[in-house]
């Protein structure tokens, strides 16, 4: 039985609200925070594929309120990454186990800090006493962090000093196994120490995860991810970084020897990554001596003959406070044979060297990777040219090229066996050929939005790795239509994790209305959150046109930071929808103005083809027009009500009430938000959920249908991050 619902009810009721204020059940963090190891079993094993399961690793105690007793462990004046809010983190008294922290925020309006202003007096110690209710931030990712959202003034009573618990010695293993993308989630060892303080040690910072805010990406020596967050203003660059902050953005390759940080997660995108280590006081990172440093590697030719040897160049560099390097050297194996090394020799200066790999014969397999060891014994690889700490991890692949003509193919661009998702070939200007699969009247000259893409695509067959994106500033380009025949001639890129023909500087057209390549029918479960850049299952089928039979819509905005794609699912797993296409479905509620049709959570279409695309880690599909869209079939729900924005909160008395057995629901949100609806029983069970999804501002109405429910009185609540009402109905049979 939920303690919010009976509490609730009493107030309704009987209107004690005195009283019932009094009636809050204490709860430890550790009862709130406690999941079972079967739960967090499952949701390892589901990883990101169905986000809307994220109570898996959630608070039983969801929307509960409840009072909560802590020792402060970051104060709300430190802890400064949640803008427009306070936010601090408290632990439970005299207990040093798993589940034994809690986030707290405060979403503060504007002027309406006074509310909250006692959040502001806790330090480093401080025993406090806490009434708010419990949610999680983050929804609807699997990796949501549970939060107590204390309530207005007063909310805050400062109860004594305690002691704060210790720091855990953990390992990146423990948050995340292998390299992300394509690595796992620990949910099972990673959740007992949400919003815990924890050091890790022995990392390498392999690439810079955002620039602006200073945060990067980490490995430690068995490959294992993990990424730093700006929690506080001292680890930042951005502009309101602390003024005696001395943070600078590490170098790739430079050493961390101890880590300490909160561990939380983040929503939107980078989702996927699970948890994130977040330093909060200055002192929180000590750099330790860093490795050598391999950049700029570089084969001669990239597109390999029978007839000529192979020059692999690289400049070998030490860092600032690094140990001079001693030696480096080239690693090669022909047709998966172990490898052979080579020392590598200086070709200019004291940085560029170069190693030669013998002639082969047409047809043979060639792969490599360069190492580089310091006088102090210490060692770095170059495995591959993919990035975020997959170039230096063997298990991910190799540089690699097989021996041919001269003449590619698309599949030989496309194909690699390596989930790192490279081709072999970047850097290369080849000439390719297929048949157009998207042109203008398909696809834009540019993306819709950052991470999209633009025209134009060709195919060469319904094989794996057939098909290709390219782009181009030749006027001729424009002319092209589906089912051309050409040969385009350009230069291999990876753009953001996708292979494709950019630079095309020659075009050449054979015949018009050749018949395109049929789409290949597959599953969307294959191009779930699970399949990372270079998925074995799912890389073969960039660029090409494919087809999902009877998809549901299952969410209006998937991607945190792109409000314009959806996913649909035909129950195997979530795909992602790029609307680069020149269709009239969209996701978003204004797109009304453009007469286009509104898709919501529950619509289905007979079936959709589209091209696959991939961007901010997630494998997408992208329709063209809306031929590629089936039969529509929009579920039969309720609709938003047409009018102006609301400017506050409001859950609407029910109609007709009583009611046998339809009755109607309206309420307003001023804001986006994710928004639940739920009925339940005069005891507090629930027994049906109405919605739970983010919904744009505005007033809707929801048909609910009591006809397998009994007669009697039932509660209506609405919730959302800051707001709670409940209401009664009389369902009269």
């Amino acid at each position: 039985m939920k303690t919010l619902i009976k509490v609730l009810i009493i107030i309704l009721i009987f209107g004690f609200v005195a009283e019932a204020q009094s009636q809050y059940s204490y709860r430890t963090i550790r009862e709130i925070q406690y999941n079972s190891p079967d739960s967090l079993s499952l949701a390892e094993y589901l990883q990101n594929s169905q986000p809307s399961r994220y109570t898996l690793q959630g608070s039983r105690f969801m929307g509960d309120t409840v009072t909560v007793v802590g020792v402060c462990v970051i104060p709300a004046q430190v802890l400064k990454f949640t803008a427009g809010g306070y936010t601090m983190v408290i632990a439970d008294t005299g207990y040093d186990g798993n589940f034994g922290s809690i986030f707290i925020r405060a979403s503060i309006a504007t002027g309406d800090t006074a509310s909250y202003i006692e959040m502001l007096n806790p330090g480093v110690g401080d025993i406090v006493r806490v009434v708010g209710y419990i949610a999680e931030f983050g929804t609807p990712g699997m990796n949501t962090v549970t939060q107590l959202v204390p309530l207005r003034s007063p909310n805050f009573t400062l109860i004594g000093a305690g002691e704060i618990s210790t720091i855990k010695q953990k390992n990146i293993f423990d948050f995340y196994e292998g390299i992300f993308p394509g690595g796992r989630i620990k949910f099972r060892t990673g959740e007992p120490l949400e919003s815990g303080i924890v050091e890790l040690t022995n990392l390498t910072v392999v690439s810079a995860l955002s620039a602006t805010n200073g945060t990067v990406n980490l490995v430690d020596d068995l490959g294992n991810m993990i990424s730093t967050y700006d929690g506080s203003t001292w680890f930042t660059l951005r502009t309101y970084r602390d003024p005696l902050s001395t943070y600078q953005l590490p170098e790739i390759n430079s050493r961390i020897d101890t880590l300490r940080g909160m561990i939380t997660s983040v929503s939107g995108g980078e989702n996927p990554r699970g948890y994130r280590i977040t330093p909060i006081f200055p002192g929180d990172i000590i750099f330790g001596k860093p490795r050598p440093i391999i950049t700029t590697v570089r084969r001669y030719p990239v597109v390999v003959t029978q007839d000529s040897a192979t020059k692999i160049e690289a400049i070998f560099t030490k860092l600032k406070d690094g140990a001079t390097i001693k030696e480096r050297f080239l690693l090669y194996s022909i047709d998966n044979a172990s490898f052979t090394l080579i020392e590598m020799n200086a070709v200019s200066g004291d940085t560029l060297y170069r190693g030669i790999i013998p002639i082969q014969s047409i047809g043979t397999n060639v792969r490599y990777f360069l190492k580089a060891v310091d006088s102090l014994g210490l060692s770095t690889i170059s495995a591959s040219g993919a990035g975020g700490g997959l170039g230096s991890d063997t298990s991910k692949g190799f540089y690699f090229y097989k021996v041919t003509d001269g003449n590619l193919t698309i599949q030989d661009i496309q194909f690699t066996p390596y989930s790192n998702g490279r081709s072999a070939y970047v850097g290369a200007v080849t000439k390719l050929r297929g048949i157009i699969t998207a042109d203008t009247s398909d696809i834009g000259l540019t993306a819709r939005t950052t991470g999209g893409t633009s025209v134009w695509y060709m195919q060469s067959g319904n094989n794996l790795a057939s098909g290709i994106w390219f782009t181009g500033v030749l006027d001729t380009l424009k002319s092209l239509k589906k089912g051309d025949s050409v040969a385009i001639t350009g230069t291999i890129q990876e753009n953001f994790d996708v292979t494709r023909i950019g630079n095309v500087t020659l075009l050449e057209r054979f015949t018009p209305d050749n018949p395109i390549p049929n789409p290949t029918m597959l599953t969307t479960g294959i191009f779930g959150p699970g399949a990372g850049n270079g998925d074995l299952n799912a890389e073969p089928y960039e660029g090409m046109l494919v087809q999902f039979d009877t998809v549901t819509v299952t969410n209006v905005w998937p991607t945190f930071a792109d409000v314009t794609e959806y996913s649909v699912s035909d129950g195997s797993g979530d795909i992602i929808v790029r609307r680069d296409g020149k269709n009239t479905y969209s996701n978003v509620i204004g797109d009304t103005i453009f007469n286009m049709t509104i898709i919501k959570v529950g619509d289905r279409f007979a079936n959709l083809k589209g091209i696959i695309y991939y961007s901010f880690n997630r494998y997408k599909v992208c329709p063209r027009t809306n031929a590629d869209f089936g039969t529509f079939l929009p579920l039969n729900v309720d609709d938003r009500i047409d009018g102006p924005l609301p400017t506050q909160y409001q859950l609407s008395n029910n109609y007709p009430n009583p009611f046998n057995p339809k009755t109607v629901i309206e309420y307003s949100i001023p804001r986006e938000e994710f928004v639940t609806l739920k009925i339940y029983n005069l005891i507090g069970q629930e027994v049906a959920t109405l919605k739970n999804e983010i919904q744009k501002a505005g007033s809707y109405r929801v048909n609910f249908d009591g006809s397998k429910l009994s007669s009697g009185i039932y509660f209506y609540r609405l919730q959302t991050s800051s707001f709670t009402q409940i209401k009664k109905m009389a369902l009269v049979k």
